[in-house]
């Protein structure tokens, strides 16, 4: 319709509503002639999605070291992959079977690994292949049993009955938290009242030096895991700390965009200066009694623990990666608003981050194909992360800009954690049936059930891996600051020394600043005196301690122990 659609459709609307039902939009450019259409619905998709659309350039020439067979090949091998043919999943538990037995008898520390394997049996059995049944042995697998079918098709109805379920049993709603995956499918209970905002949008890029918004007092809700040396985080039961920190804000008064589930505003904290004070504040669309402080972290929790494997990821790649290499997660936080004539006061907080979005993996097995360093890490850090927790859980749906991650997802063998986005088993089996280990899988020393079914000789992962350089010259490594993380040089030798003493690192800057702020302190518990940092808890978002750092470290060995008997129960 050259002057428009008689019924009054336009584009822009058609792009946005695929965008809120979660769909994954993927332009084919043939010739210049759509170029202009491809911009108005990216720019509509991106605003309304919250990640780009994907395109693949056919034109002539414009790749020239890839075929366009190759080009459709990568994009439905990539959306069909979730669909899990019978010779791979006959690959799959054969390999699981052989690999697993080889490593719960290596250690005893590995029982999570032989757990996940049963329960990857008890998933391929439930989902349409009840004919393995106690056919299927974790040491002696048929690899040619007849499992033909899709375990999408099959598995449909009783999939959606079991996200139903295990969300009714959490008692989260619809818009539980402005962390949760965009498209989520979840059934609030009647009796839970909603308020429906309708806001309107004020597009634009953000003017930090003027914000047009209004000055607030502000309690900064900051959650952390402490990882002391020689201590194993429980990953069922994790020592989480709160902390609080005092601040004003200047919260923009009108979104600047808004997904499918919530509003995006501009924000910034004038506790802190230059980028570290841009902030984005979220706001779901809907909101019930269930949107609160305690539901909240539970979402944060998610970036908490990724944040946590994807820092001894970053460790034990450090030999290999340059800085633009190392991964990190958007920091996450809950800002309470308490002025009284502000009638929503609880917000969604991430840091402002710019550059060029992209992504690298979903939750339903998709890898982007490339061969750039970057992409590479991204899917090997999904790997690591399963292995590093025994099988527990994975990272998947990696994006962001830079090397900066935000919004993953975690399947985990607990169904009730982690949201809707959370597949378990089902989401662990379908990266492995699309994973393809790269070089840096390969030097984490990482198993794929898929391709091997033996151990490599001298099996070592799950130890504290730390091997002194032959010798230190005068070489640096790159690193991730604790207080600012950003990338810095660290000579090697003092890199070894500070991880044989389990020592954090600190870029020049902050540690000036750190040093420069230490203040006395009485301890409330011993009443000893001691020294801490006001930079460095400004930073974490968090008030001064109370405690000297001895009685801290008996404090958190003793919830420690309490979650550990907790879980053990």
């Amino acid at each position: 319709y050259p002057k428009g659609d008689p019924n009054g459709s336009t584009v822009e609307e058609l792009v946005k509503k695929i965008a809120q039902e979660d769909i994954t939009l993927t332009a084919f450019k043939m010739n210049s002639y759509t170029d202009k259409m491809f911009d108005i619905m990216s720019s509509v998709y991106s605003t309304a999605a919250e990640q780009d659309m994907e395109f693949a350039d056919l034109r002539e020439g414009s790749n020239a070291s890839v075929s366009v067979d190759d080009i459709f090949r990568e994009f439905v091998a990539g959306t069909a992959s979730a669909t899990l043919g019978s010779d791979s999943l006959a690959s799959l538990q054969y390999n699981f079977g052989k690999i697993f037995s080889e490593l719960t008898s290596h250690s005893a520390s590995d029982e999570g690994l032989a757990e996940c394997l049963k329960q990857l049996k008890l998933t391929l059995s439930s989902h349409g292949l009840s004919s393995l049944g106690d056919q299927f042995s974790m040491l002696d697998v048929d690899s040619n049993t007849d499992i033909s079918g899709s375990l999408i098709n099959s598995s449909e109805a009783k999939e959606e009955s079991k996200t139903k379920d295990s969300f009714e049993k959490i008692g989260t709603s619809e818009v539980a938290s402005s962390f949760e995956k965009v498209g989520a499918s979840k059934k609030t209970p009647e009796s839970v009242s909603i308020k429906e905002l309708n806001l309107a949008i004020k597009s634009g890029p953000p003017r930090w030096g003027n914000l047009n918004g209004s000055r607030h007092q502000a309690i900064c809700h900051t959650w952390y895991i402490k990882k002391d040396m020689n201590s194993l985080i429980n990953w069922r039961n994790p020592h989480i700390i709160e902390t609080k920190f005092n601040t004003e804000v200047i919260l923009a008064e009108k979104p600047f965009s808004a997904g499918a589930m919530r509003y995006a505003f501009y924000m910034k904290d004038l506790s802190f200066e230059r980028e570290m004070s841009h902030m984005v504040a979220k706001i779901p669309m809907k909101i019930d009694k269930l949107y609160t402080i305690d539901q909240m972290r539970k979402e944060i929790e998610m970036v908490l623990l990724c944040q946590q494997i994807v820092n001894v990821f970053n460790d034990r790649l450090v030999n290999k990666a340059n800085e633009s290499l190392l991964m990190n997660f958007v920091q996450c936080f809950v800002y309470e608003f308490l002025s009284e004539d502000m009638e929503h006061k609880l917000y969604a907080v991430e840091n402002h981050i710019t550059g060029n979005y992209e992504k690298f993996s979903n939750n339903a097995g998709w890898e982007r194909r490339s061969r750039r360093a970057k992409v590479l890490i991204a899917h090997a850090l999904s790997h690591f992360s399963w292995q590093y927790t025994q099988g527990y859980l994975m990272i998947t749906d990696l994006q962001g800009v830079g090397s900066t991650l935000t919004d993953p997802q975690i399947h985990c063998q607990e169904a009730h954690r982690f949201g809707s986005g959370n597949l378990g088993y089902i989401g662990m089996t379908k990266f492995f049936v699309n994973h393809e280990c790269n070089t840096y899988c390969k030097e984490l020393n990482l198993v794929n059930p898929m391709k091997t079914s033996t151990l490599p000789d001298n099996f070592i992962f799950f130890g504290e891996i730390l091997i002194k350089p032959p010798s230190f010259n005068a070489t640096t490594i790159k690193k991730l600051c604790d207080i600012c993380r950003l990338p810095f040089n660290v000579p090697r030798r003092e890199y070894y020394q500070k991880r044989v003493r389990g020592g954090e690192f600190y870029c020049l800057p902050c540690e000036q600043q750190r040093k420069a702020s230490m203040t006395a302190m009485n301890c409330c518990w011993c009443g000893k005196q001691y020294r801490c940092s006001a930079y460095y808890y400004k930073m974490k978002r968090s008030e001064l301690p109370d405690k000297c750092f001895e009685d801290r470290l008996k404090e958190r060995i003793q919830e420690r122990e309490k979650l550990m008997a907790i879980t053990s129960s």
